[in-house]
């Protein structure tokens, strides 16, 4: 595992205009991955952790408020993109899956991005796909607001869980889940837990069960439980 990650934004902020906007398109689109993880969790009984949420949620409001310094440069507001890049990432080794940094917006853009693998085409950058997925996924939850009182109730589907699980299984090689201890929800599953983790007053972020560190970043301080 990495044990430092360095962003210097000396550099950064010289990148591209189209990079340093898809930066901020992938961060932006965490508005519906987080929509959809409540979601889940309200349909389906899935593990939610509220505290890795709201890491992500302020992440995402950081980035949202200084949008418009990040089109001119500023260094503030392409540090606060790099930083919610690196901490959707800590969000996910923590869950043990992609929920609080890739939602039905992500979907989208990986589905894309395969189609100009498959016909050869230039492909623009992943977080710009993810920005046009963004707006197409809120308006999808306009509509499902507008039509409510025709949309529900809805009888649930079918869905034989045990048997995806192992096809699941079969795909990954037998390799199940990931990142630290599990715990069974309402519905019986396997769940991820949450582990505890702190970023030290020095800046250094690390991790409740061993692994890496984070050196030289100005994370906040948050205690998960």
């Amino acid at each position: 595992p990495a044990r430092v990650i360095i962003g210097d934004l000396d550099i950064i902020s010289k990148a591209p205009l189209h990079m340093i906007a898809a930066g901020a398109g992938d961060i932006l689109g965490k508005y519906v991955c987080l929509t959809d993880w409540q979601l889940a969790h309200i349909v389906n009984g899935e593990y939610i952790c509220t505290e890795i949420m709201e890491l992500v949620r302020k992440s995402i409001k950081k980035v949202a408020e200084n949008a418009e310094k990040a089109a001119k440069r500023d260094k503030e507001a392409i540090g606060a993109i790099m930083e919610g890049l690196v901490l959707s990432g800590i969000a996910m080794s923590y869950i043990g899956n992609s929920r609080p940094a890739s939602g039905s917006e992500h979907h989208m853009s990986h589905y894309w991005e395969m189609m100009f693998l498959l016909d050869r085409q230039p492909d623009p950058l992943h977080g710009t796909k993810v920005g046009i997925g963004t707006v197409m996924s809120i308006r999808l939850y306009e509509m499902l607001k507008e039509k409510r009182e025709s949309l529900f109730p809805l009888a649930a589907p079918a869905f034989a869980y045990d048997q995806w699980a192992e096809k699941i299984k079969e795909v990954r090689g037998g390799r199940w889940g990931g990142g630290g201890a599990a715990r069974r929800g309402g519905s019986g599953r396997a769940q991820p837990s949450c582990h505890s983790y702190s970023v030290s007053g020095r800046g250094q972020w690390r991790p409740g069960r061993g692994g890496f560190g984070m050196r030289g970043a100005s994370l906040p301080v948050r205690k998960v439980t």
